[in-house]
């Protein structure tokens, strides 16, 4: 039989964190309830999951609103009509430019390191301000060098030289080097050697 404690190591919800970047709270609470399979789950194994997911102001609320007895279904009622209450109100005090430019940054962000660092060192608040940020940041991007690029051209075949163009500065002819004369030298006078007959029997003259 599993422990409270064993349970929930079982069970990993995904993070929430309000106060990082302007997240989905109703994708992340449907997420959360295929997740936990069992609506009436309570005590020390909901608390240990939840606070392992809930991050920032969210993880402050949740020690505000728990209690004991507390089960997912109540928990899921509570982030309903509080939480999410709560960040909806937030949103509406920003402008439909600030959030788009928000949740472009949060996209480019999970696939580009310089513009994670962008979004968490730099108030942009303007579709203007993230366009010269972004333009920066590729223009950096171009001035590094790749390493991918320099083995590429590392491992490139050279080209073969031309032995049509090749002189011989022996025999002064083209098509083969010197070294090459030489050895097709050497390999011819010893064809001519192993060719020259031996053993012949000489016929007397009359």
């Amino acid at each position: 039989m599993k422990t409270p404690w064993s349970a929930s190591k079982d069970i990993r919800l995904p993070e929430f964190d309000p106060d990082k970047e302007i997240v989905d709270a109703r994708a992340w609470i449907s997420t959360a309830d295929v997740c936990i399979t069992d609506p009436n789950m309570q005590g020390a194994s909901l608390m240990m999951t939840l606070s392992r997911a809930l991050k920032g102001h969210a993880s402050t609320w949740l020690s505000q609103v728990s209690f004991h007895g507390m089960t997912w279904s109540n928990f899921k009622d509570l982030f309903t009509t509080r939480l999410m209450s709560s960040l909806m109100s937030k949103w509406k005090n920003l402008s439909v430019e600030q959030i788009a430019v928000s949740t472009v940054l949060s996209h480019i962000s999970r696939f580009e390191n310089r513009v994670q660092r962008l979004a968490f060192t730099q108030n942009i608040t303007t579709s203007s301000e993230l366009q010269q940020e972004l333009m920066a940041v590729s223009f950096m991007k171009r001035q590094m060098p790749s390493t991918n690029d320099h083995n590429h051209d590392a491992k490139k075949p050279r080209l073969a030289t031309d032995v049509s163009t090749v002189k011989c500065f022996v025999c002064g002819k083209s098509g083969h080097k010197a070294a090459q004369f030489r050895s097709r030298k050497g390999t011819n006078t010893r064809d001519n050697v192993s060719k020259t007959p031996t053993g012949d029997t000489k016929t007397s003259s009359s």
